[in-house]
């Protein structure tokens, strides 16, 4: 680090100045639902007509089509000059999209941008999850973690504010601006991981690190002891020998499950076409309005999050919250279904934004922020980068499929179908849970290695 404060916890002081990098990252995912009503608008579009449906998809959805190639490109290189360095190069990128569809006013410069956009937005996840796993204590990992939800909430919410009320070029100047803050407070504030240093053989940098992040109490000696030991048995076969054991493959199973529900339990097509969800369901507000009251709930039900992942457990929070959004997506398909059907549905106008808030309150205290939190506990450090490219591309590959046909399904099924298909996924995820997680609250690292051999 290049300096400390003593009045500053190094750890909390590293995580809160690279969650401000997933900040910027997760206003790309919402920054569709208040620009694309502005470019279909003949009177606000900076393009000389308006977009068709077709190119709204694409510019809505290829933001997480390149969020499926981040996760390989950028976890490869964190093994070859670290955690940190890997998340400050992302700056780059990200300034450069928003300064293209600042300056160049033509969709196909937006779908290149958006795009572009996509590679930090994988990377910072998979890198972000992975560099809090390994810099959080076992006492607050799973709060750490979730400080990372409340982060991107706020970072949703964001474009949901600001997006509907300026100029869509101004809108870009204004997030291209952003990653330079992120690139001076991380370049400060931010530690390079202890297990980086081991995997590289720089056990003085390792001891140093534990030294500067760990308060007086920890025994350091003994976690420099846990992170060498395990990284010594991993050493003892090839990486494929890792990826065959029982171990890796039950951590696998368990972290891509988690991933490919998440995005199925319509939290994408809830963010990225929020106002036009409330437009087609009739809703009496505002449907900007509704969308800002969406990432207002968002933001404030992630902030019970940190506090209740290491009191409550993992497994009781996610079955929890697939259950709550279970419980308000299946009405709100049936009351979307009567309205498609034409019954009058005026005194229930209200209803949409209730189900949709409750909906979001049960996502952000689960399977928002600990499905992240698992995946950055259960695999050992040798394959880690491996396991998070594999896994996050499925994960992003996945909401870019829902995203992208997401207005399809609505025209062959209806908005109505479109719910309760969610809803039935939200429950299958409940079964998942029970069968197939194991708690891992409250252990280290190496704890949790030793308990997937069992």
């Amino acid at each position: 680090m290049f300096f400390s404060l003593n009045l500053v916890n190094p750890v909390y002081a590293s995580v809160f100045a690279g969650a401000y990098l997933l900040f910027i990252v997760a206003a790309s995912v919402t920054w569709s639902s208040p620009v694309l009503p502005q470019l279909a608008n003949i009177t606000t579009t900076p393009f000389d007509q308006p977009i068709t449906t077709i190119q709204g998809s694409w510019i809505s959805s290829l933001v997480l089509l390149g969020a499926t190639i981040g996760p390989t490109i950028f976890t490869l290189l964190s093994d070859v000059i670290g955690r940190k360095n890997t998340l400050l190069s992302m700056g780059v990128p990200l300034c450069l999209s928003y300064i293209l569809m600042a300056s160049v006013r033509r969709a196909e410069a937006f779908y290149v941008a958006r795009f572009l956009l996509g590679l930090p937005l994988g990377g910072a996840f998979a890198v972000f999850t992975m560099y809090v796993g390994e810099i959080a204590s076992k006492n607050n990992r799973g709060s750490m973690s979730s400080i990372m939800s409340c982060i991107v909430n706020l970072g949703f919410l964001f474009p949901y504010v600001i997006g509907p009320w300026i100029a869509v070029t101004t809108f870009n100047i204004i997030l291209a601006v952003m990653p330079l803050g992120f690139l001076g407070l991380f370049f400060l504030f931010g530690e390079e991981t202890a297990h980086f240093w081991m995997v590289k053989g720089e056990e003085a940098k390792a001891m140093a690190v534990l030294k500067r992040i760990r308060p007086s109490g920890e025994d350091v000696e003994k976690e420099m002891l846990d992170i060498k030991q395990k990284i010594q048995e991993q050493s003892g076969g090839t990486v494929l020998d890792v990826m065959r054991s029982m171990s890796f493959i039950r951590s696998f199973l368990v972290a891509v499950g988690l991933l490919i529900f998440q995005p199925f339990t319509g939290i994408c097509a809830v963010l990225m076409y929020g106002q036009t969800i409330f437009y087609m369901t009739g809703s009496t507000l505002e449907p900007a309005i509704c969308a800002i009251i969406l990432g207002l709930v968002q933001f404030f039900s992630s902030l019970s999050t940190p506090v209740l992942a290491d009191k409550l457990g993992r497994r009781t929070m996610l079955m929890a919250s697939a259950a709550g959004m279970a419980v308000f997506e299946i009405p709100l398909g049936v009351y979307c279904y009567f309205s498609e059907h034409g019954a009058d549905l005026s005194s229930w106008s209200f209803f949409p934004i209730v189900a949709l808030t409750l909906f979001l309150l049960s996502y952000n205290n689960g399977f928002g922020p600990l499905p992240w939190v698992i995946l950055g506990e259960v695999f050992p450090t040798r394959v880690k980068t491996i396991a998070f490219s594999i896994i996050t591309t499925i994960n992003w590959g996945m909401g870019f499929f829902i995203t992208k046909y997401f207005t399809y399904f609505v025209d062959q099924i209806g908005l109505g179908g479109a719910f309760w298909v969610f809803g039935l996924c939200s429950f299958s995820a409940i079964l998942f849970v029970y069968f197939f997680l194991f708690e891992t609250r409250g252990k280290t690292l190496e704890e949790i290695q030793d308990d997937l051999k069992i």
